[in-house]
């Protein structure tokens, strides 16, 4: 998006819905406004684009990417609680963003969060995604999650099983703790797990 407005032929936008979202560089919907082509679009919005809850969960958006982040509630203290479903994609100003990530801590310290689920397609948990998140029982990685940050699920009390699809190509679980795909890095033990653990 140029910050000053590219030139237009007379019939360049001729038919183009005109409530369609239109996306410029912050302080710069005056100057589209004013430019010959671009003043008859109704819906100008600044770049970059505001985080927004969607359905309860909050959202940081990367237009160029197409792509959402969950990260912290921003409205009461990153309180989230109960069971919390994460869809595969959210909208937002009409454009479908795919949801890719947690951001670090985005879930830290929520301690009366009790489930979470990650669709398909998901690709990062960040550092301390979900620390000392004491209700939180178990969690199911989905096969696409390629990156899991430090300290992910530390202090997860509760939780006695980290479980990982056999076709995830970065991570592994057994007996419900979390290796890398070599068995090589035991990852995190689930705070919750009772009794003997064998390690491979």
């Amino acid at each position: 998006q140029p910050s000053t407005p590219p030139s237009t032929l007379a019939d360049a936008f001729q038919g183009a819905d005109k409530d369609i979202p239109v996306f410029v560089p912050q302080g710069k919907v005056e100057a589209y406004w004013a430019e010959s082509g671009w003043e008859d679009f109704n819906n100008y919005y600044e770049m970059p684009i505001a985080d927004a809850a969607i359905d309860g969960v909050w959202y940081q958006f990367d237009l160029m990417a197409g792509t959402a982040t969950v990260i912290k509630d921003l409205n009461v203290n990153n309180h989230y609680n109960g069971e919390i479903v994460i869809p595969q994609q959210v909208k937002h100003f009409g454009i479908d963003f795919a949801v890719t990530a947690i951001k670090a801590s985005a879930f830290g310290y929520c301690d009366e969060l009790t489930s979470i689920t990650l669709p398909e397609g998901f690709k990062t948990i960040g550092d301390d995604a979900f620390f000392d998140c004491l209700s939180l029982k178990k969690i199911d990685i989905p096969a696409s999650v390629t990156s899991i940050g430090i300290r992910a699920f530390a202090v997860c009390r509760e939780m006695t099983a980290i479980n990982v699809p056999s076709e995830n190509t970065a991570f592994c679980s057994y007996d419900g703790v979390l290796y890398d795909k070599a068995m090589t890095t035991l990852i995190c033990c689930s705070g919750g797990k009772e009794g003997a653990s064998e390690v491979v």
